[in-house]
């Protein structure tokens, strides 16, 4: 089995990881490593929430609906990636709102959620696959 995880590096750059299960298991120490990369992943999911989140309360703030509707269609996939399903339709909910830029009552009273929302994730994450 495999499953694709959408990323962005450094820059901002979107990318795919593509993690082959069978592989990571047919190791010796596959648990051990499976552990290690779900930590890495949960890591750097945290910090692209925390980056994304900070940027749709930066185009909010400036009226910028197209920056904002990226970043939350970035947030959408990715919490859907790892069924965060209640972000993720929070998350689409801003997409749509920006996109049609209609409703902007409706962004300023979901906007302020994010932030809880996206940690919430990130420890449900934590508590389902501990270090």
């Amino acid at each position: 089995d495999c499953f694709l995880v959408g990323l962005r590096d450094r820059s901002g750059q979107p990318f795919h990881l593509l993690i082959d299960c069978g592989v990571l298991l047919g190791t010796a120490d596959a648990s051990a490593r499976m552990r290690e990369v779900v930590q890495d992943l949960i890591e750097t999911l945290e910090t692209e929430f925390v980056t994304l989140v900070t940027g749709i309360q930066q185009a909010q703030q400036k009226g910028d609906l197209s920056a904002l509707g990226l970043a939350a269609h970035t947030i959408k996939g990715s919490s859907a990636n790892f069924g965060a399903l209640r972000l993720s339709k929070l998350a689409a909910a801003l997409e749509r709102w920006a996109k049609e830029g209609r409703q902007p009552e409706k962004i300023d009273e979901t906007v302020p959620l994010l932030p809880g929302e996206c940690a919430a994730a990130v420890r449900a994450f934590r508590e389902e696959f501990p270090p």
